[in-house]
This record gives structure tokens, C-alpha cells and sequence, in this order.
């Protein structure tokens, strides 16, 4: 009996689906409804569904290969994704900002070193009042955290592009929040600290070097860079380590094919040696640095967005494996990593014995 494909465009919401309708009583699993007919979707993913970009020259090659373009139906984004949802294989909502940022505030708070945090106290402590910069602010998590230190802030510019995050800035007359992009902003003067928290990893380093030489205060000026990602990723323990497993893909290939994704679409630099350099070159010295990596048990709320992100960037990629041994593979890590990162309520967290670790940096520079 021949299954229904799903086939994904290059921009991972179109998504478009083929093949014979599956008999209700053959069925199992979850199925979405498409004017009237009804797609079945099995909990082991048979061989049938594989990826095909859907432009001219692909069109052309599927004909070739005997496939029936003409009975391809569009299907609008929500149903593709609810489609895959079904699956176990995507998250089932949209991302909401706001949320992901409130409930990472406590993550960074336990996972931010204190090495790097003692310097740039002990720094800040030998000036009498700071102005500081938040760029890429968020909710302006880390004022109650600059705060903490024991300096004296005069003013506190908050930037970011999204309002709704900075409308839950903490209240305080010292706050200035700005709705603007922080390259394009025009600043009226120069500042004393910088603080970009799980920014540095978002921009390439020259960007970020132009940007911090026009903005830190010469001689003396600071720039704290916590919760810098450095591009690895890892469960504990593993949920395969060997790719002779006839179940799961291994980990370090899935969480590869992860970081292509960061670099190759997303647009991040990881490179954190290469961060550092550049910095120096424009004029910065590197004064502190230490690990800050979260370790996050999976089923815990944030964890749950972490594996999101992963699945949403992985799926497209293994629907396109040809190979239906390597693809249902994929598939399966998948689906046993989701499974096990479930929330179970809004206001209780299931608990497993595996953990997600993201290696981060927190990286602390002088001007000269």
C-alpha cells in the first residue's frame, strides 16, 4: 500500500503532499483532514516520505521518475505544520519571544560564570557613576543583574527591535528603552559598559567590533559578553553515540547537521576564537573569560524551546534523505528527543535522567 509523501519547499512552510489515500481501517496514528480527503500518518514513518524541492528543473526529475506531479495538492502553512506536529516531529504553536526570553532569565542567571562576574564588578566598582548600553536587550533581564554589583548606574539604554519584550523591562527612572535596530541607531554619546547577553554568537565578529568601537568609552571602557554560544551541543548521556544504531541517528552527526544550520541559514557565528581575535584587532583587550554553559534537563519548560529550535531546523533536513534506512533513523532521534522534552503542564516539569548541555562563553574586554 503506497503512502503519502511530504514534500517541503525551500522555506520549510510550504509543504505539499501526494500518493493513494490510506483506508481507515488500515490507518494509525494522528491524520489531517484536506478538503475531503483524509491523510493518514502512521507512528513509524514509512519509506515513502522523502524531500523534493518543488522548482521546475525538481518537477521535470520527478516526472522522469515516474511520480504524478498532477496529483500534488498545496497545502497552506498551519496544516503543514500541524501535519508534522502530528508526527512528533515539530513543535505544534508558533514561538512566542517574550515567553522564551522570561523563562530564560532564570536559566542564564544560575549558568553565568562567577569568575567573569567578580571582574567586571571589581572594574565597575572603581568608577563613581556608569552609563550603560543593553544591546539586543530583550525583557532587560540583565539590569536587575548589572544592578547587583554595587555600581552607581546613571543611565541605562535598553535596545531592541521587539516592544513587546521591552515592555516588561523592570520599572526604574534610570531605564531607557528604544525600539530601534542597534546598528542603525543614532547614539548620542559614547558609553562606560556594553553588555550584549547570548548576543556575540548572532553577528559576525567584524560587525560587532565596528559597533563597540563607535559605542565603548576609550581607555577603560567595558564590554561583558555572557552567555556567548560556541557551537556545540550534546546530550547526557547520548541517546545514540554509534552510527551502526539500527534505531537513532548518532547524536554528534544530528547536532552537526544543527550547527550547519546556525552558520548556514540562520546566519550565527560560532566561532568564539575568531570573536576574540577580532575584538583584540580593533582595539579591545580580553580581560576575562570562563565556561557558562547551560545543562538543561530535558522535560524542563526552557529545555522544551531549546528542542524546538533543533527540530524545527532538523526535520526538513531528514525529510530530504533519500536513503529510507538513514532517514527513518533521523526521524526516530527525533521523535525520542521531543518525546522526552514534553512539558507536561504549565505549571509542573517532567523530569528525565538525560540532560541537554549548549557550551557558552562569558567574555569580558577592556578598551585601550
Amino acid at each position: 500500500m503506497e503512502f503519502p509523501a511530504l514534500l517541503f519547499s525551500r522555506d520549510d512552510l510550504d509543504s505539499y503532499e501526494y500518493g493513494e489515500k490510506r483506508e481507515r481501517e488500515e490507518s494509525c496514528g494522528g491524520g489531517v483532514r484536506h478538503h475531503e480527503l483524509e491523510w493518514f500518518f502512521p507512528d513509524e514513518l514509512p519509506c515513502a516520505y522523502f524531500f523534493v524541492p518543488l522548482t521546475k528543473e525538481d518537477e521535470e526529475t520527478m516526472k522522469r521518475e515516474g511520480l504524478d506531479v498532477s496529483k500534488m495538492i498545496k497545502v497552506q502553512p498551519p496544516l503543514a505544520r500541524n501535519s508534522l506536529a502530528a508526527l512528533g516531529l515539530v513543535a505544534s504553536s508558533w514561538f512566542s519571544r517574550v515567553d522564551y526570553l522570561e523563562t530564560k532569565t532564570a536559566v542564564d542567571a544560575v549558568s553565568r560564570s562567577e569568575k567573569v562576574k567578580s571582574e567586571l564588578a571589581a572594574r565597575l566598582n572603581q568608577a563613581n557613576f556608569i552609563n550603560v548600553l543593553d544591546i539586543g536587550a530583550g525583557t532587560v533581564s540583565m539590569f536587575p543583574f548589572i544592578q547587583s554589583l554595587g555600581t552607581n548606574i546613571e543611565k541605562y539604554v535598553a535596545i531592541d527591535t521587539d516592544a513587546e519584550a521591552l515592555a516588561k523591562a523592570p520599572i526604574s527612572n534610570i531605564i531607557e528603552c528604544r525600539v530601534a535596530d542597534v546598528f542603525t541607531y543614532q547614539y548620542l554619546n559614547s558609553f562606560d559598559l556594553v553588555v550584549a547577553n547570548a548576543f556575540a554568537d548572532l553577528i559576525s565578529p567584524q560587525q560587532l567590533a565596528t559597533l563597540l568601537k563607535r559605542l565603548v568609552h576609550l581607555r577603560g571602557g567595558l564590554v561583558y559578553l555572557p552567555i556567548t554560544f560556541t557551537g556545540q551541543t550534546s546530550l547526557e548521556p547520548p541517546i545514540c553515540c554509534s552510527i551502526h544504531n539500527e534505531l537513532f541517528l548518532d547524536d554528534s552527526a544530528a547536532f552537526k547537521l544543527y550547527h550547519d544550520h546556525l552558520r548556514d541559514v540562520e546566519g550565527q557565528f560560532l566561532d568564539v576564537q575568531a570573536l576574540k581575535s577580532t575584538l583584540v584587532s580593533y582595539g579591545f583587550e580580553l580581560v576575562a573569560e570562563a565556561p557558562s554553559d547551560w545543562i538543561l534537563p530535558l522535560g524542563s519548560r526552557f529545555t522544551s524551546y531549546i528542542v524546538d529550535f533543533i527540530s524545527n531546523a532538523l526535520t526538513p533536513r531528514f525529510l530530504k534523505i533519500r536513503d529510507s534506512t538513514l532517514r527513518h533513523r533521523s526521524l526516530r532521534w527525533i521523535k525520542k528527543l521531543r518525546s522526552e522534552a514534553t512539558v507536561l503542564t504549565d505549571d509542573k516539569e517532567s523530569a528525565t535522567a538525560r540532560t541537554l548541555r549548549a557550551t557558552n562563553v562569558d567574555l569580558l574586554f577592556i578598551r585601550r
